[in-house]
């Protein structure tokens, strides 16, 4: 049992009584009151830290005496016990982000374009299988001085319900020379299915337009060239658009 440091009756008792009184010294007051007893509610972080802590410990108990002499002078101050629980208890690293991917195709021999008197939309027919899109970018460029706004779409081809779109900006913005012209999706979506990716420009005419680049051959298997005259979509499956989009493999 703990005992007070001086007289209990004096005016300068200090320390426990057991479990139960505890004497303080308050400026020119001793007080006197219950000891507090600090809670263990072993919450699961806290009982796995302790494990983490006896781990670590039992790790360097086994250790041989030239392992455990080893870490002497490695943590300047420290001694050797201390410097290994230092550094197995650090925190771990937060693992490495994930690698954005690249999906291509950048064959091209051949142009067409797109406005108001012809087709709306030209991209690519494929299959993304469960990636999340963050990127997509179309070879293309201006021609004459078209004006309105050029915004990237991926649709489902079982419906041809929009998954997502980014505005790209004013097609009088667009390079006079064939540039991959990217934009970065807000949200980028989760695809698992057959989509078409594509970009859409219902303005201009065909001197004031936008031409898009794509290869005259059947490059990529399962894939192909689309455009969208309205009311349907048109399939073109020996040819294949120019295209980039960038992911993250889910």
């Amino acid at each position: 049992m703990a005992k007070p440091k001086t007289p209990l009756l004096s005016f300068g008792a200090r320390g426990s009584i057991a479990n139960t009184l505890t004497f303080q010294k308050r400026g020119s007051l001793t007080i006197a009151r219950r000891k507090p007893i600090p809670t263990d509610p072993k919450t699961n972080l806290q009982l796995a830290q302790r494990q983490v802590y006896r781990d670590a410990v039992d790790a360097w108990n086994a250790l041989t005496p030239e392992e455990k002499e080893a870490y002497r002078g490695i943590c300047p101050g420290l001694t050797p016990y201390q410097c290994y629980m230092k550094t197995a208890l650090a925190p771990a690293p937060p693992p490495p982000p994930p690698e954005e991917q690249t999906e291509e195709q950048t064959q091209n021999n051949a142009e067409s374009s797109i406005h108001s008197a012809a087709q709306h939309r030209a991209g690519q027919r494929l299959t993304i299988p469960n990636r999340k899109v963050t990127k997509l970018a179309f070879l293309i460029r201006r021609g004459g001085s078209p004006t309105g706004n050029i915004t990237y779409e991926i649709r489902r081809v079982s419906d041809d319900s929009l998954i997502v779109s980014k505005v790209w900006g004013d097609a009088g913005a667009l390079p006079t020379i064939n540039t991959w012209v990217e934009v970065t999706f807000d949200t980028p979506p989760t695809i698992n299915e057959e989509v078409r990716i594509c970009f859409y420009y219902p303005g201009g005419n065909a001197s004031n337009c936008i031409f898009f680049r794509y290869q005259n051959t059947n490059v990529k298997a399962g894939e192909y060239l689309t455009l969208w005259l309205s009311p349907s979509w048109i399939a073109y499956s020996t040819l294949d658009d120019a295209y980039r989009y960038k992911y993250y493999e889910v």
